[in-house]
């Protein structure tokens, strides 16, 4: 998984959609896969000084060709200005503007694992590109491991993923397959069309004129991203060769237009996406707090609570923050919200917080929202468990948390906070075996894949996760800790605890696998100059 994020700087995007007139009022967001390559290119040429584009290079882009970018598009509006511009002869001509007013990053997903020498020249070609689409489009941008909270998903698709989708076309290369499938049919309908003509004259085509309808088919993705306006112009093609048209589907109302705002000072301000709950037992058990072992049973009444107050006086039902789904669809990514037990306080082994965080905000409406929800909760009770009250402590997005919870914060090596439970049966080989299950549930989230993963086989002892059998090795660190929620069984009844370490640092929280929304599977940032093997559970 590969992440770039745009930023960009004067917080406007223009670029005209290819084949459109500027006049026309239209802006092509996203930036299309195309424009982005060719951004890339050119950095290499004005800023790296390339003379040709070298091996590496070549092999980047072609990579990068291969897999169509998903994009996570940050809340945008369209907007124009209108300015004459001077002609020949004393004369003007008004021109419209068109622009995407955009004040959040903009991240490319592409699902391609770039090998170390590449993501350096990458980083190179990203942190030299000093605009993308017009020149007054001034750009930031960086490789990142996480996906910004609030985004909504653009995804390539034939078909729309809901009803609440939009339909738009982007240009993009052809991948190197069907790159020499096209130029093949392309250099065959010039040949036919070569003999046409001399044919008409009574003659055969000349080897001159075979190797000029060669020499204007461009022989691979990186010479089609090259092509300059003029050479289109000159051979005739109505867009880039190599290229194509890929469908799609961005929300609706992702680019509209809407009215200014009272005040041009007043900042936007951040959707909420986190919220802290403060627990305390009933009356008759004052000092009693709930046990970190039954934090599943917790969590579930806790986020069951939460779905029945945002249903409350709602036509459309509880919020989708809460049920992961819109219409019956399920939300991708894991961006509804999630449930993390947590110990702030001296009671080892007791829940006395819960972190609630949802990357797709917490919506708000008159008839109250998950954002009434959070402030309407006052106890949950779970079966054959004491009651437990609840506070809201506050809301905000997720770095104001970080000083006082831990799991939020950045770190190269996280260790499990509460049990890992497998989401699948795991397999012996293939993607299912536990570390390809790991390594999944990391990338569904956005989150960069783990350079090493080990099993806590002893108080102080990991070993690397490797195959099937590494289960049974495992240190019973979680015994007695609930695993089975009342909805459904895990699909396989094992808590383990396992070590995550990154190449760089990872922002919390992470959680992950079976209950990963209910409390299970959670990890904590620990220091690599200590031996991140805890005294006692959690």
């Amino acid at each position: 998984m590969l992440l770039i994020q745009a930023r960009f700087l004067s917080g406007r995007f223009h670029a005209n959609p290819w084949g459109h007139h500027v006049n026309e009022g239209l802006v092509e967001w996203p930036p299309s896969p195309w424009r982005l390559l060719r951004a890339l290119l050119s950095a290499g040429f004005t800023r790296l000084g390339w003379e040709a584009v070298p091996e590496n290079g070549a092999a980047l882009i072609e990579l990068l060709a291969s897999r169509p970018p998903r994009y996570h598009l940050p809340p945008a509006t369209t907007s124009h200005t209108r300015h004459y511009m001077p002609l020949y002869g004393g004369k003007t001509t008004r021109i419209i503007d068109a622009f995407a007013s955009v004040s959040e990053p903009l991240v490319f997903e592409f699902d391609v694992d770039p090998e170390p020498d590449a993501l350096t020249l990458l980083d190179r070609l990203l942190a030299s590109v000093p605009y993308l689409g017009r020149a007054e489009s001034t750009v930031e941008l960086t490789r990142v491991d996480r996906i910004p909270a609030g985004h909504g998903a653009c995804e390539q698709g034939e078909a729309a993923p809901s009803v609440e989708h939009e339909g738009i076309a982007l240009l993009a290369p052809e991948d190197a397959v069907a790159f020499v499938t096209w130029r093949e049919s392309a250099m065959r309908e010039a040949l036919a069309s070569l003999s046409a003509s001399a044919s008409a004259k009574g003659k055969a085509p000349t080897k001159k004129d075979v190797a000029k309808a060669d020499a204007s088919l461009p022989k691979n993705i990186v010479h089609a991203l090259l092509a300059t306006t003029p050479d289109l112009q000159r051979e005739g093609w109505s867009r880039p060769p190599g290229t194509r048209w890929l469908s799609y589907w961005r929300p609706h109302g992702a680019l509209e237009a809407r009215p200014r705002a009272a005040s041009p000072a007043t900042r936007r301000r951040e959707r909420t996406d986190t919220a802290l709950f403060a627990l305390a037992s009933d009356t008759v058990r004052a000092d009693v707090l709930p046990a970190m072992r039954d934090a599943l049973y917790r969590m579930e009444a806790l986020h069951q609570a939460l779905v029945l107050k945002s249903a409350q006086d709602r036509p459309d039902g509880p919020s989708p923050c809460f049920t992961g789904s819109v219409n019956g669809d399920r939300i991708p990514g894991h961006r509804h919200a999630t449930l993390i037990p947590l110990t702030l306080g001296r009671r080892h082994g007791r829940i006395d917080h819960v972190l609630v965080h949802a990357p797709m905000g917490f919506d708000s409406n008159p008839a109250g929202g998950a954002l009434g929800a959070l402030g309407a909760i006052r106890k949950i009770w779970a079966k054959d468990l004491p009651d437990v009250f609840v506070v809201l402590a506050g809301t905000g997005v997720l770095r104001d948390f970080e000083k006082a919870v831990p799991l939020v914060r950045r770190a190269s090596m996280f260790r499990s906070w509460t049990p890992f439970v497998p989401p699948r049966h795991p397999k012996e080989k293939g993607k299912d075996t536990l570390l390809g299950q790991v390594q999944a549930e990391l990338a569904t989230r956005g989150m960069p894949a783990a350079s090493r993963v080990e099993l806590q086989v002893g108080p102080t002892q990991w070993e690397p996760l490797d195959d099937l059998q590494s289960s049974s090795r495992a240190w019973p660190r979680f015994r007695g800790y609930a695993r089975r929620r009342s909805s459904r069984p895990p699909p396989v009844d094992v808590g383990l605890s396992l070590r995550l370490m990154f190449d760089r640092e990872a922002s919390g929280p992470i959680t992950l696998g079976y209950g990963s929304h209910f409390g299970l599977g959670a990890f904590e940032p620990c220091d690599l100059a200590e031996d991140c093997s805890p005294a006692r559970s959690p």
